[in-house]
């Protein structure tokens, strides 16, 4: 077998580290170009956003203005629930107080 030399050696292994450098290089560019068209929808929108900043802030308080001036038959049956859970705390306590009349007399 022949034998080689330690600069032939090296500079195997010079042009293997550089086919390497290429491939990466080349992976990096790949990557690079799927990262680009996976966010090119970010720039416009985020100029729309800004864009629509300003109107945003004046309409959420106004529609809340208007829909909290819309009576709803869920609003209606949501503002009985809660009168009747407050109701139901109130004689809740008024019925424990009246069966331990002892509890509630302090000294």
């Amino acid at each position: 077998m022949a034998q080689v030399s330690e600069a032939e050696l090296l500079d195997v292994q010079k042009r293997l580290l550089v086919a390497k450098s290429e491939i990466y290089r080349q992976t990096v560019a790949v990557e690079l170009h799927r990262l680009e068209s996976a966010t090119a929808w970010v720039p416009p929108t985020v100029s729309a956003l800004q864009i629509a900043y300003p109107a945003v802030l004046l309409a959420v308080p106004l529609a809340a203005w208007w829909l909290g001036r819309q009576r709803t038959p869920l609003a209606d049956v949501a503002e009985q629930i809660v009168a009747g859970l407050s109701t139901a705390r109130k004689l809740q306590a008024l019925w424990t107080e009246l069966r331990n009349p002892d509890s509630s007399a302090r000294p």
